[in-house]
């Protein structure tokens, strides 16, 4: 997920690009929020972006993001991502450190408008 920030960032050449990392623990799971500032997804990508073998990068295998998802799930967590064009992305990851209402499809942490 880093990587593709990154990456992101480094080809849409943004000015001041910035990755911030967000950690927040709860009683149930711990909350990571991925936020960058670079180009945006556009909503036909994010529809198929955890897709096996779907990609924009050149290049690219289509494995990397769909791989996060189900190591994400199979440790009983959520991934999710939300994106604006010209503003960025936030992903949010939610790994349960318990018995966790992540599981059933709760995220305790909202997301914020951008």
């Amino acid at each position: 997920v880093l990587n593709n920030a990154r990456d992101a960032l480094r080809e849409h050449a943004v000015q001041d690009a910035r990755i911030v990392v967000e950690l927040k623990r709860t009683v149930y799971h711990l909350a990571i929020r991925i936020i960058d500032n670079g180009p945006g997804i556009p909503a036909e990508t994010l529809d198929h972006l955890f897709e096996p073998f779907y990609t924009t990068k050149e290049g690219g295998t289509g494995l990397g993001l769909s791989i996060v998802q189900r190591i994400i799930e199979g440790h009983g967590g959520l991934i999710r991502v939300q994106s604006r064009m010209g503003e960025g992305t936030v992903v949010e990851i939610a790994l349960p450190t318990a018995v966790s209402p992540v599981a059933t499809g709760t995220f305790e942490l909202p997301l914020e408008a951008r």
